[in-house]
């Protein structure tokens, strides 16, 4: 009888250590959730841009900069290819709604998909319509070491 309670007592350790470890694991997951919560506010540094699937940004290509505030952003980019005369449009108004940014640009209203957010990384995706063809532009923006 001794034996047996012996070895429903190692039964019940295991047990209770798995179930133990499960739920120290599943909290810190939880737990990291939690205390990361991305934002778009803040400074973006374009490192990609897709066109209909063809890469457009180059290595050698000026830095472009989108600066996101509460309510308004930036475009901060250079206009010569020497990329010494800096530009700065804005700040322009912004709506965000679930996962989309909205704005208004000569006149026409731009939606801007939310595809992918981190604490580094943030992904943008446009489809719009010119003379009748569609394009789908994916921007890819990290965050500047400062």
């Amino acid at each position: 009888m001794l034996i047996l309670n012996l070895m429903n007592h190692e039964k019940f350790k295991k047990n209770f250590l798995f179930v133990f470890v499960g739920t120290f694991f599943a909290c810190e997951s939880d737990d990291d959730l939690k205390l990361i919560n991305p934002s778009i506010l803040g400074t973006w540094k374009l490192t990609s841009l897709l066109e209909n699937g063809i890469e457009q940004f180059e290595n050698g290509d000026c830095d472009e900069f989108l600066i996101f505030k509460d309510l308004t952003f930036q475009l901060k980019y250079f206009d010569d290819e020497n990329c010494i005369m800096e530009k700065l449009e804005g700040p322009i108004s912004y709506a965000l709604i679930g996962d989309t940014i909205k704005y208004i640009d000569d006149e026409n209203e731009v939606s801007l998909e939310i595809v992918d957010l981190t604490l580094s990384t943030l992904k943008l995706k446009e489809v719009y319509e010119e003379n009748g063809e569609t394009f789908t532009n994916i921007s890819t923006y990290t965050r500047p070491m400062i």
